[in-house]
C-alpha cells in the first residue's frame, strides 16, 4: 500500500491543476445531490410546460394538485373582508411558524 502525504498547499494545488479532489465524501454528496435537484425540478418544469402546451388539462390538474408550491411563514396569516375593507392579521404559531400552501 503506498501513501502519499501532501502538505496543504499541495492539495489545493493537485485539486486545481492536477486529477485530485478537494472535496470530502460527505461535501461530494451533497454536490451530487444538489445536482440531481436541480435536474428533477428541470424535469418537472418541463412535464408542466408539456401538458400545457398539449392542453392536458385534467393531467395538468393533477400537477397542480401534486406540485403545489408551499412557503413557509414566520406566523399564521389571517384575512378577512367585511363591507368596509379587508383586513390582514399575522399571528405568531406556537412553534414561531406556519406553512401556507399556494
Amino acid at each position: 500500500m503506498d501513501k502519499t502525504v501532501m502538505r496543504t498547499e499541495g492539495v489545493v494545488v493537485d485539486a486545481l491543476l492536477g486529477q485530485g479532489n478537494a472535496l470530502d465524501e460527505y461535501s461530494q454528496g451533497l454536490q451530487l445531490n444538489a445536482v440531481r435537484e436541480r435536474a428533477l425540478d428541470n424535469d418537472r418544469e418541463t412535464l408542466g410546460q408539456k401538458l400545457v402546451t398539449d392542453n392536458e388539462n385534467a393531467k395538468a390538474k393533477i400537477y397542480k394538485d401534486i406540485f403545489t408550491p408551499s412557503v413557509a411563514l414566520p406566523g399564521k396569516i389571517s384575512v378577512s373582508a367585511s363591507d368596509t375593507g379587508v383586513t390582514v392579521a399575522s399571528h405568531a404559531g406556537a412553534d414561531g411558524s406556519h406553512a401556507v400552501s399556494g
